[in-house]
């Protein structure tokens, strides 16, 4: 998810945006959120510069020149070389290779730079400046967020419907920050499991959780254990936890 923290001017912004095919192109090629602040906590004091060039970065330099490259941290929810990771790490270096000398993407790491839950708290309060992180890891600050996991359409036909400005509008107030897009579309919601459950029933068995889940298996007697993403697999071979859910 992609955000732009709210303080800056950002509608010259969207109407480049709006009308660049390269930027629809860009922004819906990688689908997962990403989150990219801009206010006066940049270091600097360049708030307003780094906004609008990492904007036009995402246009694939729209034919607007700036006198100094702009670099902005970012992080990753997972590890880098996991499925998710390379997706949005293709995403930095494709970035960077079309907007040398305005803006550059500096991949800081994932969870090993700044563990997931503290990811959108990080992005709110000034310490990165974009984040790839799922909504389920910021629920205890914007619940709202979560629902883009209800949403029956790809993300290209999602952002023309009342409901991204929705997911939108929470952001910026909850999060001061900016939807810019996602990532994932169409994969579904999986529970994988060390040993079939017991007649057939989760009630119980000790699964790995995530806000998202949290209610299904509450319903099914299922036992809670939360761990970051990168942790899971440490978990199963440890006997922590049963299974988990995932995504």
């Amino acid at each position: 998810m992609a955000a732009l923290r709210i303080g800056a001017p950002i509608a010259a912004v969207r109407s480049r945006a709006s009308t660049s095919r390269n930027a629809e192109h860009l922004q819906d090629a990688w689908r997962h959120r990403t989150i990219i602040r801009a206010d006066g906590s940049l270091p600097g004091g360049q708030e307003m510069k780094r906004s609008i060039a990492l904007a036009t970065a995402l246009l694939t330099c729209a034919g607007i020149a700036w006198a100094q490259e702009t670099t902005l941290n970012a992080v990753l929810f997972v590890p880098r070389n996991t499925t998710f990771g390379e997706i949005f790490a293709r995403f930095v270096d494709h970035l960077n290779a079309q907007a040398k000398g305005v803006v550059q993407l500096r991949l800081i790491g994932g969870p090993d730079a700044i563990p997931t839950f503290e990811q959108g708290n990080a992005v709110k309060n000034g310490v990165v400046d974009v984040a790839s992180v799922a909504p389920t890891f910021y629920t205890n600050f914007c619940p709202e967020c979560d629902a883009q996991i209800l949403a029956p359409l790809q993300t290209p036909q999602l952002k023309k419907t009342a409901f991204w400005t929705a997911l939108e509008k929470y952001t910026n107030q909850k999060v001061n920050a900016h939807l810019l897009t996602a990532y994932a579309d169409g994969i579904g919601f999986h529970i994988w499991t060390t040993k079939p459950p017991a007649g057939g029933a989760l009630k119980g068995m000790r699964l790995r959780t995530t806000p998202n889940y949290t209610p299904l298996f509450q319903a099914l007697g299922v036992s809670l254990v939360q761990t970051p993403p990168g942790e899971v697999m440490t978990a199963l071979e440890r006997g922590v936890v049963d299974g988990y859910g995932w995504p």
